[in-house]
């Protein structure tokens, strides 16, 4: 239980995940064009600032951002008891009531005024100056999170701002925050403009600024939208909606063995729920979703502004109709309009003498307990419909068909014939990378690389006039790479080791391709893979790394074993159909495929 609370939290919190692991290398490019005479402000994307508790003015350690708690030893106290009896008598004997109770417990940290700010002390660390004026700690954080060391050496650190905020806080306060921190920049520098980076939920801040705030449409120049949610995210919008694939066919069969990637364990726990009456099931899975939604999430403007403008009006019904809501309703209904004015608000930016570029990734699957896991395709988080500002795409695993390719402009067709950039808003300006997870985007030094140049660019680009950076590429994460290239130099440079002629053979060899693939923007993941392995044997070869031992195959008796529970689970979905063991028989003709 305590597994599938979790899953179903964070799958709110997954929108506007970037980044969280650890940011790549990113080389610096050769400065070959004319540079922007503009600061550039980042806006990064969810749970990347410092934020920390405080108590009476004391910092509370190690609280950063308030995620709920669930302490197992509280919960079993107060679980334990009313799960058994109502295990042992198949009815809700007061289970539901005391998870509603230990999960309002467990999210206190996320609790929030009828205006959806939080109650707690929660302060977010701030930079209002330049990455050159902060300590070098606070640059190196900074690098950590967004690895823009080669904007910043070409801009100069003087011209380069980190927009922070609590991912947790209120969309309008920080959106307002936004826009005062431009105008700050602004008549810091005495220019009349700025260039912004917004990633993933940086997307929806700059949907709200432009929408709320016109007259900064003409302080923009360069805008690189980067794996924005521009139209939020269907993992959000499917929450949200109880869009949940909790049918008979998923819940006894289909569900846990794809999430748990068709391990034995999956099977066991679609078998363990029949030991479950069905209405106490449904029950637990409403409760939680009714507690964590109704009572949390639905307060928490950020993660409504996730929501897509499709779903916000079922959304909107569902949740935000009550007195209770009336602020929130009318503040989201503020940013649902703001997502359904984007492209005039961006073409007004471009009328104004702004320009706006476009990254987004597509064809990176993810298995979720949601309804729109197999129908969309994006970067596993945001589609790229969402991302790309338009682009149409055919679902995952999909291509589009033969008639609608042959009524577009082939240039603007990818080349696996999955996506097509011509329906977008912004087709000539639009950039896509392949198989990119939305969590690895900074860890692919290609896409930073891109980012770099749009934004610093004095010039007007388009996809047709930089041949180095094509249209259609495919996503690579080189973080490694990158590490270990940095151990084979420093063994290369250590006087006292002791290498024989081919080990440092090898060691240059290897960092030698990893500096060609560094240098070739259109990626080629089988290279990105050969290279990853030429490093790796290296370091093995000296004796830094050890090997890689592939996995030993299943036992017979473990095959065995998974194949019996794998026709076990098949042969009690179809005998005593989608219902517990202890069901009415009548239950197992209710089968919905």
């Amino acid at each position: 239980m305590k597994r599938l609370l979790s899953l179903l939290l964070v799958l709110a919190m997954l929108g506007g995940l970037f980044g969280l692991q650890a940011a790549a290398f990113a080389p610096q490019d050769e400065l070959t064009w004319a540079l922007t005479p503009y600061p550039v402000i980042l806006i990064h994307g969810m749970l990347q600032s410092d934020v920390f508790l405080y108590e009476d003015d004391v910092r509370v350690y190690p609280h950063r951002e308030p995620f709920p708690e669930f302490d197992e030893s509280a919960l079993i106290r107060q679980l334990l008891f009313p799960m058994l009896s109502s295990f042992l008598f198949q009815m809700d004997l007061g289970f539901t009531r005391a998870l509603r109770t230990a999960l309002l417990d467990s999210a206190e940290l996320l609790r929030t005024d009828a205006q959806g700010r939080l109650v707690h002390d929660f302060r977010t660390v701030r930079y209002p100056v330049s990455l050159a004026e902060l300590t070098q700690a606070e640059r190196d954080r900074v690098y950590a999170t967004l690895p823009v060391r080669g904007m910043a050496e070409h801009m100069g650190e003087e011209n380069v701002y980190f927009f922070t905020y609590n991912s947790f806080g209120h969309h309008r306060d920080i959106v307002d925050e936004l826009y005062a921190f431009i105008q700050f920049v602004l008549e810091r520098h005495g220019v009349e403009r700025v260039n912004l980076v917004p990633i993933s939920l940086g997307g929806t801040l700059f949907n709200g600024l432009i929408e709320y705030f016109p007259s900064v449409h003409s302080q923009l120049s360069n805008v690189v939208i980067t794996v924005g949610a521009m139209d939020g995210s269907n993992l959000a919008g499917d929450l949200y909606a109880r869009n949940l694939r909790f049918d008979n066919r998923n819940l006894y069969h289909d569900l846990f063995p794809e999430l748990l990637g068709d391990d034995v364990l999956g099977t066991i726990i679609n078998i363990g729920l029949r030991f479950v009456s069905k209405p106490l099931l449904m029950a637990t899975l409403n409760t939680v979703i009714d507690t964590l939604i109704g009572e949390v999430l639905s307060f928490h403007t950020n993660f409504l502004a996730l929501v897509p403008s499709g779903h916000y009006a079922q959304v909107r019904e569902l949740w935000l109709m009550g007195e209770s809501h009336d602020y929130i309703r009318a503040l989201m209904d503020a940013y649902h309009q703001a997502q359904v004015n984007a492209p005039n608000n961006i073409m007004s930016i471009i009328d104004q003498g702004g320009r706006v570029y476009v990254i987004a990734e597509f064809d990176y699957d993810i298995v979720l307990p949601l309804g729109h896991t197999h129908q969309q395709n994006g970067d596993g988080l945001i589609t790229v419909e969402s991302a790309g500002l338009g682009v149409t795409a055919a679902p995952f695993g999909e291509t589009l068909s033969a008639e609608h390719i042959a009524g577009v402009d082939a240039r603007y067709i990818s080349p696996c014939r999955v996506v097509d950039v011509s329906t977008a808003l912004l087709p000539d300006h639009t950039w896509l990378f392949k198989e990119q997870s939305h969590e690895t985007t900074a860890q692919s030094d290609v896409i930073i690389r891109l980012i770099t140049r749009l934004v610093t660019d004095a010039e007007h680009v388009d996809v047709f006039a930089m041949p180095e950076w094509p249209q259609f590429n495919w996503g690579r994460a080189t973080r490694n790479h990158y590490w270990i290239v940095r151990d084979i130099l420093q063994i290369l440079d250590d006087a006292d080791r002791a290498l024989t002629d081919e080990q440092r053979t090898q060691l240059e060899e290897a960092a030698a391709a990893a500096d060609a693939m560094f240098a070739n923007t259109h990626v080629d993941p089988a290279e990105t893979e050969a290279v990853y392995r030429a490093l790796h044997d290296a370091l093995v070869a000296v004796g830094v790394r050890q090997p890689h031992v592939p996995p030993s195959p299943p036992s017979a008796l473990s095959r065995g074993f998974n194949t019996l529970m794998g026709w076990l689970n098949t042969f009690l979905y179809f005998v005593v159909g989608p219902r517990g063991f202890f069901d009415p028989f009548w239950r197992s003709w209710t089968v919905r495929w």
